[in-house]
Order: C-alpha cells, then structure tokens, then sequence
C-alpha cells in the first residue's frame, strides 16, 4: 500500500512539473525613444521588451555617457541568444533593458 501512494505522488509531481513549465521569452522587439529629464534635457533611450509576453516584468535601465543605440532597424526582433550572456538569463525571464545616453 505505501509502495503505492509512493508511487502516485512521484507520477503526481511528474506530471506537475512538466505542465508547469515556464514561458521562456524568444526574442526581444526594440524600441527607441526621446525621454525628458527634469531639467529639459532629453536623452535618447533604446528599449528592448519581450515580443508577445503579457506578464509583467521588471525593467533594467543602464545610463551611458556614450551612444546607447544597437544596430538594428526601429521595430526589429534580436532573438535572445545573440544578446550578450550576462544578460541571458534576465532576457529568458522577460526582463525589458533601457539604454539611456545624453
């Protein structure tokens, strides 16, 4: 009998964990925008969030004194694994990355 239950709660959490798998983001849509400071300044910010993803999802904003833009076109997909690998794993997740340069 124990050899049993045993058995159905190993099949139950089986079964579990393959219907639980997590959505993986594939690519990333890139966006550019002109955002204003405080003080009137605006700064050119490239944007890179997960194409068709309806979760929420937090964001990564890095500032550069130097030119923030990649080279693709404005509204062009980069697929995850050409990113470099430090950002990987964030980008799986569905982590949106910023950009800002003055």
């Amino acid at each position: 009998m124990k050899k049993c239950l045993l058995f159905v709660l190993f099949f139950i959490t089986q079964l579990t964990s393959i219907c639980a798998q997590s959505d993986t983001v594939i690519s990333l849509i890139k966006k550019t925008y002109m955002i204003p400071m405080r003080d009137g300044v605006k700064l050119f910010t490239v944007v890179l969030s997960p194409a068709n993803y309806s979760k929420p999802v937090p964001f990564l904003i890095q500032r550069t004194p130097y030119g923030s833009d990649i080279p693709l076109k404005e509204d062009s997909a980069v697929k995850v694994n050409l990113l470099p690998v430090y950002y990987h794993n964030m980008a799986k997740e569905g982590y949106i990355f910023g950009w800002l340069s003055a």
